[in-house]
């Protein structure tokens, strides 16, 4: 599971650069394209500090939630960490999916009807810009999280003695 959740850090990463290199904001007529950059900006924003919330949220609760059970190694519970903050990482990017939908729906500046600016703005690619920047600050946030802070009395994810209790 910890390669799962890299694995999905590094599509995020692909998903960000594809979104800011690849694709460019959709044209709608009688509106200029700064607009439609700036709702994807904007949204952008939107995408990173929900990400990293809940990233950083889940990360917290993840230190009480997830125990090390006696006689278990430390890979399987390296495995049910990372799963965790896979599962997290989807949760981040639904919720990221509802707040874009809901956004392009009351979105005025656009003179479309409300089911045309969501299709329009949610389904091209510049998308993926606000995607890939949820996942990567989901993936960041929960990682180092759970890497800093002292884990059940022990430096379970991050060796040495460098770190004092908390």
């Amino acid at each position: 599971m910890r390669a799962a959740f890299w694995l999905t850090a590094l599509v995020g990463v692909l998903l960000l650069l594809g979104g800011w290199l690849g694709f460019d904001a959709p044209l709608v007529s009688n509106v200029s394209g700064e607009v439609v950059d700036d709702w994807y900006r904007s949204q952008s924003i939107w995408g990173v500090l929900i990400g990293a919330g809940v990233g950083i949220g889940f990360g917290t609760s993840s230190h009480r939630g997830v125990r090390h059970r006696p006689k278990e190694d430390a890979g399987r519970f390296l495995d049910r960490v990372g799963a965790r903050g896979l599962k997290i990482t989807f949760l981040a990017a639904g919720i990221t999916v509802v707040v874009s939908v809901a956004r392009a729906a009351v979105y005025v500046q656009l003179p479309l009807a409300a089911l045309d600016r969501v299709s329009l703005l949610f389904w091209a690619g510049k998308f993926n810009l606000v995607l890939g920047g949820t996942i990567v600050a989901c993936c960041l946030g929960y990682s180092l999280l759970t890497r800093v802070r002292v884990w059940g009395g022990q430096y379970a994810l991050l060796g040495g003695n460098w770190i004092p209790a908390v």
